[in-house]
Parts: structure tokens; C-alpha cells; sequence
């Protein structure tokens, strides 16, 4: 017996996203295969916020876990506690993709080209894509993992977790940036480096979205459609104008 599919909401990026009892079923890209592989050897490893990718089903679609629990964005913000924990699971996260064996053949669908390719990143770590699970957190929507660098993907997870608001008290702000870097553990020169990538991280978010909308380009055209441009570009101008501050929580200091 067919077990009823359910229509998931709430993600930009993919078309149509079902749940079929514990698995979240949704289309296949160039990129899958690679991602399959990257998702394989995260759990292979032990790395355990990340879903289990089962493959593909008799529609041809992905299959992967679905992990029940509450969005990472629905409620109030995460605590410094919280943040913290998020920045552990992003350094464990980088622990193993930097001993990740890429493919010969792989294909990835990265959108905004990072300041390096050091190893494979998520790209996309924020709130909509964390499901907190009792103890378990799980990072989901792996559809644009791919090549990338550490402060890289901690600068975009340091702009939407705590998160940087264009109009937000950078008093309440920094400190809650700090813990997303106390959590990961970024060296005093790390840190230092961390809000110029927070800043080119948002700009370049912007900017993707202004490009999208001049060409047709979906999802980013809805995206901008949606008034999301103005809140990236007004990020950057907030990190660029509190950089000092910043740099110095960045730093530990």
C-alpha cells in the first residue's frame, strides 16, 4: 500500500518537497550524485547532523531521512548556548569534509563562488535549514554543498544565526556572534578575518538575488520578488559598519 504524500513548505530552493513517512522525497539535480556521496561519508564518519540520503525512489526522486522537529527559525532566537552548539557541529562538520575523497566526476551547484576551495562546505547553514531534534540537530538542504572554505561557510552561518539585523543593537548583536565563534573555535587570526567574509557573504547574497531577477532566474528572481536583496544588502552595510566590534568578539577578546 502507497503510503500519502505530504507537501513540505518553506524552503527557496527546490520545487516540489514531499514527506512519505520517514523520508523526504524531492526532484534530483546534476549535483545529487555528489552530494549523495558527500552525505554517505558524513555519516559513515559518525558526523551527526547531517540526513541519511537513502538513494533514489521508483519516481526517480531523492530519498532521504526525514527528521522530525522544530525549524532552527521557528520561535524566539536561538540562545548563546544554542549558538555555541551550532558553531560545534559546523567545526565537526569541517573535521570531516576536509577528508572528504570528492569524486572524480563530481558536479556541484554553488551559486555564489567562495574566496576558496579548501574543502566541501554546506553553503547554505542557517536557521530555515536546521531541524532541532530532542538532542539531535540535523543541518538540512545539502542541495548546494560544494566546494568552499571554512571561514566561508562560518560567515554566512555568522550573519543568519545570531542573526545580523540591518537595523538590530550591535550590543545585543556581537555577543551573540562571539558565541557562534566560541563554538567553532576560530584562532585569534581566524576571528580578525571573520566579519570581512561576513560582510562579502551578504553583499554577494544581494547581489545574487539582483542577478537573478534581471534573468529570469529562479529561485533567486522570488527571492528578490520577496524583498530578501534589501535585507542582504542592508546585513553587509551592518557588518561593514560595526566591523571593529565584530573583530574583536571574532577574536575572543
Amino acid at each position: 500500500m502507497n503510503e500519502e504524500e505530504h507537501i513540505l513548505t518553506g524552503g527557496n530552493i527546490a520545487a516540489r518537497v514531499v514527506r512519505i513517512g520517514a523520508t523526504v522525497r524531492k526532484p534530483v539535480t546534476a549535483a545529487t550524485p555528489s552530494v549523495r556521496s558527500l552525505l554517505d561519508c558524513l555519516h559513515d564518519r559518525g558526523y551527526p547532523a547531517s540526513p541519511r540520503h537513502f538513494g533514489t525512489d521508483e519516481q526517480g526522486r531523492q530519498s532521504l531521512e526525514f527528521v522530525p522537529g522544530v525549524m532552527g527559525n521557528a520561535g524566539p532566537p536561538l540562545g548563546l548556548g544554542d549558538l555555541e552548539q551550532v558553531g560545534r557541529l559546523i567545526r565537526q562538520l569541517h573535521e570531516v569534509t576536509a577528508y572528504f575523497p570528492i569524486p572524480t566526476d563530481a558536479r556541484w551547484d554553488v551559486p555564489i563562488r567562495p574566496d576558496h576551495d579548501d574543502l566541501i562546505c554546506h553553503n547554505d547553514l542557517a536557521p530555515w535549514n536546521l531541524v532541532r531534534s530532542g538532542d539531535r540537530w540535523v543541518f538540512i538542504d545539502w542541495d548546494n554543498a560544494g566546494p568552499g572554505s571554512r571561514l566561508w561557510d562560518l560567515s554566512y552561518a555568522a550573519v543568519t544565526f545570531p542573526p545580523i539585523e540591518p537595523q538590530g543593537d550591535i550590543a545585543e548583536i556581537a555577543p551573540r556572534v562571539g558565541a557562534l565563534v566560541r563554538g567553532y573555535k576560530l584562532s585569534p587570526s581566524q576571528g580578525y578575518a571573520l566579519p570581512t567574509l561576513m560582510r562579502r557573504r551578504a553583499q554577494a547574497m544581494g547581489d545574487l538575488l539582483v542577478h537573478g531577477t534581471e534573468n529570469g532566474l529562479q529561485p533567486w528572481a522570488e527571492m528578490y520578488e520577496a524583498d530578501h536583496a534589501r535585507y542582504w544588502f542592508g546585513a553587509a552595510r551592518f557588518v561593514e559598519e560595526h566591523r571593529q566590534a565584530l573583530e574583536e568578539v571574532c577574536m575572543n577578546r
